[in-house]
């Protein structure tokens, strides 16, 4: 999911008035932020009205946050750097899918998932996704069982996993196990459904990289499942010229999940 982001509002302590004198209609600081409002409309940025009029002023405490946005913006890494770390970061998992047939599978009683990649545990996520496409129940009764129990829910219900095609002919469930080396070793993280297409973070990010301009910044996070990468721009003009209403930050972010979740 792609959002435009965009912030003109300088954040003020509770004790300070926001602003100080009107530029006035026509100086410079105005034009240039009337200018940048228009541009960023036609480019699809939403921007959020101005308490007071585009082009005012403002106080000292502005100033100061201004500055501090731009100390903030600063220390992030570029985004050609934040990009290229995190690909390589999910690359080093050396993923791997295999969609099977359900009834084909096999939980020990310990909790692993006995399959072509071999015995291998279960994270919480796939749990949640074997659990959505296997059983009527769903993963929540399956996540407050002992393993034992578990497995002896999950086999009865992946030995019947079937489903009905256009020709009215039975035939074995089929569901792709994501597998992956993770700091314990290597696991099951997610389970999708056959038809899942796969874009995942890595080559998300590798493609960022290649076209990000030089001097944007990121801000990237990642739990393991999903992404969210934020490249942002901020205004260099000096402090004591910036004024309400005024652009001073901007960028896109982009959130996706490799878990077969949504990302909104």
């Amino acid at each position: 999911m792609l959002t435009l982001l965009t912030d003109n509002a300088l954040s003020l302590d509770s004790t300070s008035s926001l602003l100080s004198d009107a530029t006035g209609r026509g100086s410079p600081d105005t034009e240039r932020a009337v200018a940048d409002e228009a541009a960023a409309k036609a480019a699809g940025f939403s921007l959020r009205p101005p308490i007071y009029a585009i082009g005012t002023a403002v106080n000292a405490t502005g100033e100061r946050n201004f500055r501090q946005s731009r100390r903030d913006f600063e220390a992030l890494p570029f985004a050609t750097d934040a990009c290229a770390a995190l690909a390589e970061g999910v690359e080093a998992e050396r993923r791997a899918d295999l969609t099977v047939d359900a009834p084909s599978l096999t939980m020990l009683p310990d909790g692993r998932l006995s399959s072509d990649f071999g015995s291998l545990p279960l994270s919480e996520r796939a749990l949640e996704g074997l659990g959505r496409l296997v059983t009527p129940g769903g993963a929540g009764y399956l996540a407050s069982c002992p393993p034992d129990l578990r497995a002896t829910n999950v086999n009865h219900w992946l030995a019947g996993a079937m489903r009905r095609d256009r020709d009215g002919v039975f035939k074995p469930r089929q569901m792709t196990l994501r597998a992956r080396q993770s700091g314990s070793g290597c696991e099951i993280f997610s389970i999708v459904g056959p038809r899942y297409a796969p874009l995942d973070i890595d080559v998300i990010a590798t493609q960022l990289h290649g076209v990000v301009p030089k001097d944007a910044r990121a801000d990237v996070v990642y739990d393991g499942y999903r992404a969210r990468l934020s490249v942002l721009f901020h205004s260099n003009i000096e402090a004591e010229h910036c004024v309400a209403g005024e652009i001073f930050k901007a960028g896109l972010s982009i959130t996706t999940a490799d878990d077969g979740t949504s990302t909104k």
